[in-house]
């Protein structure tokens, strides 16, 4: 008995939908992805030690960005001696060398995301000694917050980043870098614009945008 085309059509939808419902998440891939990725990174000033992420840029050159306030006397990475290749306080950025990393690189995005587009952060919060994923929402762009020593712009996230993810990346669902997680609130997160970090850190990456 064939169908008429009302119930095809039907039948379609109620596939497509059944479809949608059971296929895995596409941030499950990228959060495998950027995981890979990311590194640990602690400081020691006097004494004062800080926990923090990081992620790495080059794999060639054992090149990994974080946030600036990040730095530290003496640091490491992964538990390796890691030593400050550039930083810029004002835009909370920091490039470090390490070697023998042997971790993929991530790459820039060539274009910022938009208000209301989801990203994620993959970093390692709360003291966990595994990275964990989080879903954000950008809630602004070209946000100009008076944060003592920082100059933005930001993009503002709906949801807060945990203690411990200041330096983790921001990607897009592609796995793109758009942003490094800097501050935060109980209810909101903070990170600087992709245009500030390709001209800040753009060179550094080896896939360039």
């Amino acid at each position: 008995m064939s169908m008429s085309r009302y119930e095809v059509v039907i039948t379609m939808i109620l596939l497509f939908t059944l479809w949608m419902a059971l296929a895995p998440s596409p941030w499950v891939a990228v959060s495998e992805k950027v995981a890979k990725s990311v590194v640990g990174v602690d400081s020691d000033t006097d004494g004062k030690k800080s926990y923090c992420t990081g992620f790495v840029v080059d794999s060639e050159k054992d090149l990994v960005v974080t946030a600036g306030h990040c730095e530290g006397k003496v640091m490491r990475v992964d538990g390796s001696p890691a030593a400050v290749l550039w930083s810029d306080e004002r835009k909370d950025l920091l490039v470090l060398v390490v070697k023998d990393l042997d971790k993929p690189a991530l790459a820039l995005a060539k274009q910022g995301p938009e208000t209301g587009d989801e990203v994620a952060s993959v970093g390692f919060g709360y003291g966990l000694n595994q990275p964990i994923f989080r879903q954000h929402y950008v809630s602004a762009t070209g946000l100009v917050i008076e944060i003592p020593g920082y100059g933005g712009p930001f993009y503002g996230f709906d949801s807060a980043f945990a203690g411990g993810n200041s330096g983790s990346p921001v990607v897009n669902s592609a796995g793109e870098v758009v942003s490094v997680a800097q501050s935060s609130s109980p209810l909101m997160g903070l990170g600087v614009t992709t245009d500030v970090l390709k001209e800040k850190v753009g060179k550094y990456f080896a896939t360039r945008p």
